[in-house]
């Protein structure tokens, strides 16, 4: 299967960019959400 990309090749690059900063920031999220769970349970005993 090809896949071919139309339009200019610096904003597909930005738009990765882009991408690839939403991902990280909703995984930094996730363990920052994770840890704050342990610590609770780590209260809560």
């Amino acid at each position: 299967m090809t896949v071919t990309i139309e339009g200019d090749p610096d904003d597909m690059e930005q738009q990765l960019e882009q991408y690839a900063t939403v991902v990280t920031q909703e995984e930094m999220e996730q363990q920052e959400r994770a840890r704050l769970a342990q610590e609770e349970d780590h209260l809560l005993g």
